[in-house]
């Protein structure tokens, strides 16, 4: 029954206890064999298999390492044991160079430190030192042998050390027998110790610190010397060009901090160098307070400095800008505390009879940054609202009474709540709301954001009569919610009446009127600049077609067509209905003078051509002697009746004003006409005007300031026209900064125009066959030292821009070289103006080409001082805009561009709304997913207010996924941004 057992080994069950114990090595000596050399052909197949096999093992053991190690940020350097050992070789020789050229490494407490910083680096040209390959003595010559040993008694010099730095500057061809050349410094005596450089960074860094210590404590009012030493710390903590980590950001922060709070004690409150101080203090305070903190110390500085603008713009720009913590009735409830205290400021100024140009336009520039950021957000109805009560508030109902008058503030109440016809309504009738748009439960957000864009169209605020939609709170505006922004202003004071329109022109988006050059740098903020869509169009290749102007207010700009030269309305036209009501309104009721009226004159003439000459009329009656207003009349008449009949006009006008003696403010409306003239190439007609001014208005003009100047005059004016242009201005610029001195001298349009036909007249000399543009050139760089303002100086440039591109489209030959130098002279001094920007790059094939960077270029060696020296907005846009409209655009130049403008730091647009919105756009275009998420993202964190840039996520359906639209749907509620049509019904049925 039972089988044999087998004599199979496998069926005996194993344990590891019964395994038997391995042998033990035999401990007798191995031989060595040398190995037998194979055949040629065997070893080069082995060489190849074991070097194939070297690959494959090194391939697999690395790895790709995409994120790194953070402590490398985080301590400036790479750990230092996870960089391998090794030896540089070429004995320190340049790659590059010839081998006499060595490089030198610093030296540091008698060490060789090996160091890769290039401004620490030394190259020293030396020569072979064949001092140690010559035989030194006689014994050694006549020795049958070599030795192996220095004479020296030194250690010999290896391959890969290196001269030291204390080398630097010896005799290349030293003595044989100096022992110090090579020397280390601890080889040295003690007797050469005082001759070593002081070369350690961090010894120079400490001593060029307690310089300026020292200087501070000689002078503890200099703010440039607090300035110096508190900008200094960065380089002590940096020590050169090395990483700082976040612990020593913040340990330096601490003392620029402290540095910055004991300058603030030791300046004047009435410096004009306190606000920079505060504000770094505040820079600085931000990286270690927490968000309480900060807020009550910017409160507490705005309390104790309500007139510094610079404070009012900073603190804004902080609580606006925080993605974080952005919310915006939390903003809203922050302008209304601001506008509030400037208001009491003001008002106390009024009545104590002191200078109130500062307090008023910080109310001002808060109650329109205010209404701009309520615009943004997407409450229309209130920001027009608070415009529409304040324009009838002071120019309509105009109170005599004091300032803060509570009565006039209670008329003006009764007057909002009656329902009556505000200013700027289009008709009296009740106003009916369209029905939203449905939404189609497919694709939600798509079809609502086509109907929250068209519901965005009704803007205008309604009043309790108006049929509305009954669950949108905001679309009737009550007096209480638009009090707030009331402020009581005496228009009869010339100051306060064109700093409320030039107010209520930006909000529209218009360009203020050249009564204060601070209004021209409100127009520049990216804040208040809107930025639409035609900027960045490149359907248009014309040189005239920037969409974002910033011109200096001239005659020739403001009657510009866009065509044939720039026009300064070319960004805010379309304009809307009620804004053109509202300004007709101010117009009729000759509110602003003259000046305004000539404003709205050249308006007119752009958006409604056929009614311009009725409303040249109106405004000539209103002021019959304005020989500026007879200017832009007799142009309108020669755009539309031609040369001759507008030369009628110009004619009766001269005859007038010189039959009332009213020949020192003819310089304008002479300047027009022989502009008219000279673009038409009538050079004989031109000269002949120019010559008939300056014998007999320049004389007279140069009589009624010669009266009202005190100081004689130089014996170098003659009775030459340059001269007496030149009188004039020394004249102007000579007796004082201040505006009301300057004006009743000359106005500054009067000053400009005698400037302008000076160079007129050296262009068309008679003496010459053909105009003579190095004349006129000559001429302008005499006539432009005269001048001391931007005021003056940037419009006469306006003048020879024309001239230049006048004489390039009429005159068959000119030097190339002479435009580009007199345009780029102009482009560098006024970096802002896209004036000279554009003829530029259409008058130099270089810019057409390839136009990188050509406002921020300055002419160094010619000393130019730019009279705007931020790289700003209108810079920016300018840039991108030429690059969009090159012949073949480069995606990677124009993508350069955007980046540029919107860096997180530096960018001076990178708080503009438009741009952002036209990024996204020209990413979305060109179907880059990954990459319009990324800065649809970042442009979220940059504007965190703007709706538009919310709004473009419901067109980036190949980019976001229905969960990411409802997310960025919910955000809008939670940073309380205006929503107009109702989707949360739609979402929880679907």
């Amino acid at each position: 029954m039972f089988s044999k057992p087998s004599n199979d080994c496998s069926e005996i069950p194993k344990f590891t206890s019964f395994r038997p114990k391995p042998p033990e090595p035999s401990k007798a000596p191995v031989k060595k064999r040398r190995p037998r050399r194979s055949p040629p052909a065997q070893e080069e197949a082995e060489i190849v298999s074991h070097e194939s096999k070297q690959v494959d093992d090194l391939a697999s053991g690395f790895i790709v390492d995409k994120v790194g190690d953070l402590k490398n940020v985080e301590y400036g350097s790479v750990h230092s044991y996870s960089v391998p050992l090794h030896r540089l070789s070429g004995g320190g020789a340049v790659l590059g160079r010839e081998t006499r050229f060595k490089a030198e490494r610093q030296v540091s407490n008698g060490r060789r430190d090996l160091l890769f910083r290039s401004q620490e680096q030394v190259l020293e040209v030396i020569t072979p030192d064949r001092s140690e390959a010559r035989v030194n003595n006689e014994a050694e010559l006549n020795s049958d042998f070599i030795s192996l040993k220095s004479s020296r008694g030194r250690k010999r010099k290896r391959p890969g050390e290196y001269r030291g730095f204390w080398a630097a500057g010896t005799s290349s061809q030293g003595s044989e027998n100096d022992e110090s050349t090579d020397r280390r410094p601890d080889e040295l005596g003690s007797e050469n110790e005082n001759q070593l450089p002081d070369s350690d960074p961090a010894q120079l860094a400490l001593k060029r610190n307690a310089e300026l210590a020292a200087i501070v404590d000689q002078n503890q009012s200099d703010v440039g010397a607090w300035i110096d030493l508190i900008n200094y710390q960065d380089l002590m903590a940096s020590r050169g060009s090395r990483k700082i980590t976040n612990a020593e950001r913040r340990s330096t922060a601490d003392i620029k901090l402290s540095m910055y709070e004991k300058a603030a004690t030791k300046i004047e409150k009435n410096h004009p160098g306190r606000p920079g101080l505060l504000l770094g203090m505040m820079k600085e305070g931000e990286m270690l307070w927490d968000a309480k903190k900060v807020e009550e110390r910017w409160k507490f500085l705005l309390g104790g400095n309500p007139e510094t603008l610079e404070l009012w713009e900073k603190y804004i720009d902080f609580r606006q800008s925080d993605a974080s913590t952005f919310e915006y009735n939390d903003i809203r409830s922050m302008f209304v505390d601001c506008i509030t205290l400037s208001r009491t400021t003001l008002y106390q100024s009024m009545r104590q009879k002191q200078d109130i140009q500062q307090p008023l336009f910080i109310t001002l520039y808060l109650i329109l940054r205010s209404t701009r950021f309520m615009q943004d957000c997407g409450y229309s109805e209130n920001a027009i609202a608070v415009w529409k009560a304040l324009l009838h508030f002071n120019c309509i109902m105009r109170h005599s009474g004091p300032p803060g008058d509570q009565k006039a503030l209670s008329d003006l109440g009764e007057f909002w709540d009656s329902e009556q016809a505000r200013i700027g309504d289009l008709s009296e009738t009740p106003k009916v709301d369209p029905s939203p748009l449905p939404i189609d439960p497919v694709e939600p957000f798509t079809s609502w954001a086509v109907a929250e864009a068209e519901a965005d169209r009704n803007n205008l605020p309604a009043r309790t009569t108006d049929d509305v939609m009954e669950d949108d709170p905001y679309r009737v505006i009550l007096f209480s919610d638009i009090e707030d922004w009331m402020v009581q202003l005496n228009v009869d004071n010339e100051l306060e009446a064109m700093a409320l329109l030039n107010g209520f022109l930006l909000f529209c988006g218009l360009p203020p009127m050249p009564s204060d050059q601070q209004w021209q740098d409100y127009y520049r903020d990216p804040f208040l600049r809107p930025i639409g869509p035609k900027t960045f169009e490149a359907s248009s290749k014309s040189p005239f077609a920037f969409q974002l102007p910033a011109f200096a207010n001239s005659p020739r700009t403001s009657m510009g067509d866009g065509e044939k030269w720039f026009s300064q309305w070319t960004s805010a036209l379309p304009l809307a209905d009620w804004k053109y009501e509202t300004l007709r309104k101010l117009f009729d009721a000759d509110f602003g003078g003259e000046t305004f009226g000539s404003y709205f004159l050249a308006l007119e003439s752009v958006i409604h051509p056929n009614k311009s000459r009725s409303t040249a009329k109106a405004a000539i009656k209103h002021h019959p002697t304005s020989l500026r207003l007879y200017a832009l009349h007799a142009m309108q008449t020669c755009r539309q009746k031609g040369i001759a009949e507008g030369s009628k006009v110009f004619e009766a006008v001269l005859g007038v004003a010189s039959s009332k003696t009213e020949l020192n403010s003819s310089g304008v409306l002479v300047q027009s006409w022989v502009e008219e003239l000279l673009l038409l190439g009538d050079y004989r007609a031109a000269a002949e005007r120019i010559s008939i001014y300056f014998s007999g208005a320049s004389a007279e003009l140069m009589a009624s300031i010669q009266a009202k100047v005190s100081s004689t005059v130089p014996s170098c004016f003659s009775a030459s026209a340059s001269s007496t242009v030149s009188f004039l201005l020394y004249a102007v610029e000579s007796q004082s900064t201040d505006s009301s001195q300057v004006q009743s001298l000359a106005p500054i349009d009067e000053i400009v125009a005698h400037a302008s036909l000076a160079l007129y007249r050296e262009y068309l000399t008679p003496t010459s066959s053909s105009p003579n543009l190095a004349k006129a050139l000559e001429a302008f760089t005499t006539i432009s030292k005269l001048f001391a303002s931007e005021s003056t100086l940037e419009p006469f440039h306006q003048t020879l821009a024309l001239l230049l591109h006048h004489h390039i489209q009429s005159q068959p030959s000119y030097k190339p070289s002479t435009i580009r130098s007199a345009l780029s002279y102009s482009s560098n001094l006024f970096p802002q103006n896209p004036l000279f920007q554009s003829l530029l790059a259409l008058h130099s094939n270089s810019f057409e080409d390839r136009l990188r960077d050509a406002v921020q270029s300055a002419l160094a060696s010619e000393g130019l001082t730019p009279f705007q020296p931020k790289s700003g907005l209108i810079t920016s846009t300018f840039t991108i805009h030429r690059e969009l409209t090159r012949p073949v655009p480069s995606h990677t130049a124009v993508h350069a561009a955007f980046e540029r403008a919107l860096h997180a730091d530096v960018g001076p647009a990178r708080r503009s709304v438009g741009v952002w919105v036209a990024y996204v756009r020209l990413l979305m275009n060109e179907r880059v997913a990954t990459r319009t998420r990324e800065v649809f993202f970042r442009a979220l964190r940059a504007v965190p207010w703007a709706k538009r840039v919310y709004m473009l996520a419901f067109e980036m359906g190949e980019v976001l996924d229905r969960r990411e639209m409802e997310g960025v749907w919910r955000l809008m509620g939670d940073k309380q941004l205006r929503l107009r049509v109702d989707l949360e019904d739609v979402l929880e049925d679907g």
